[in-house]
């Protein structure tokens, strides 16, 4: 008897993720280290309207790395999206401004220009696999700069107030640590 090709998949999909997020830590440390001096970051999540414009914002306001570029990114579709009401809300007293950001779609010519890719989750690496594996070689998992949890930052989007809270301190979390490992490697 056969399998169904859509089980057998789903099998395949899941033993992958279980493999990628067993050594995500590592890679991404070896993908941080190997990049050279970093100039240029690409921030990925799927819609680009929670994570990685918060994530762009924060590299590019509180880095004192000179020369450093910054863009985010994603992979839904649909572009020119704005945050949402509810977020900009919560980012507000934090004195975050993300009303000025408009969704973009990644295309190859951001991939060529980044010297470092950060995503957020095993969709944006799926994501990312389908469109150019060989950009996998630069990127890192956001949540491999922390030291608990997952190095996976959820997608707030539908999640509740306290929920959308908790990704946005473990995103400042994840930005300050990237930011000391990259002017550590400057300094050198």
């Amino acid at each position: 008897m056969q399998l169904p090709t859509r089980l057998v998949r789903a099998v395949i999909r899941r033993y992958r993720h279980w493999r990628v997020l067993r050594s995500a830590r590592m890679h991404s440390e070896t993908a941080f280290h190997s990049a050279g001096p970093v100039h240029r970051i690409l921030v990925l999540c799927y819609g680009n309207i929670y994570r990685s414009p918060l994530v762009a914002y924060l590299l590019s306001m509180q880095s004192q790395v000179s020369g450093l570029e910054i863009r985010s990114a994603g992979f839904f579709d649909k572009q020119g999206r704005q945050c949402t009401e509810d977020y900009l809300k919560l980012l507000e007293p934090r004195g975050y401004d993300l009303s000025a950001h408009r969704s973009r779609k990644i295309n190859h010519l951001d991939l060529e220009w980044a010297d470092l890719i950060i995503i957020m989750d095993r969709k944006n690496w799926d994501l990312l696999y389908e469109m150019d594996a060989a950009g996998l070689s630069k990127t890192v998992w956001i949540g491999g700069f922390t030291d608990h949890g997952s190095v996976e930052v959820i997608d707030p989007y539908d999640r509740d107030e306290a929920e959308t809270r908790s990704v946005i301190e473990q995103l400042e979390s994840c930005v300050q640590t990237i930011l000391a490992q990259i002017e550590s490697t400057r300094s050198q």
